[in-house]
């Protein structure tokens, strides 16, 4: 049990920050593309790879920090959400372009930390 509290106060802070984030990088770029969720998405990736190799997986810092702040805050049902928005638009290049660079954008970086 408070194991999972450990896991629901990581993944709390992931959501806020993670909303917080959204809005503050909203606030200043291009309406018509979601560039808040993929650098979100990027530096999540990017953080998990971090916390998956330096700590041990079964540590209470990978539950806090892994699955509860990284599992609030990398969101692949906002990468749904807008690609689907994206498509009904019929803006089929713009679709692509942001499915790209989420998903090579987001394995490249997760990998990249292997040379940190």
């Amino acid at each position: 049990m408070q194991l999972l509290l450990i896991m629901e106060i990581g993944a709390a802070i992931g959501s806020v920050s993670r909303y917080d984030l959204t809005k503050f990088i909203d606030a200043r770029t291009v309406p018509n593309f979601p560039l808040a969720t993929l650098l979100i998405n990027f530096v999540g990736a990017f953080g998990l790879r971090v916390i998956v190799r330096y700590l041990l997986c079964d540590s209470i810092w990978y539950l806090f920090l892994g699955t509860g702040f990284c599992g609030g805050f990398i969101t692949f049902s906002t990468i749904t959400n807008e690609t689907i928005e994206f498509i009904l638009a019929k803006n089929i290049r713009v679709t692509l372009v942001y499915l790209f660079l989420s998903v090579v954008g987001g394995i490249t970086l997760f990998f990249g930390s292997y040379l940190l």
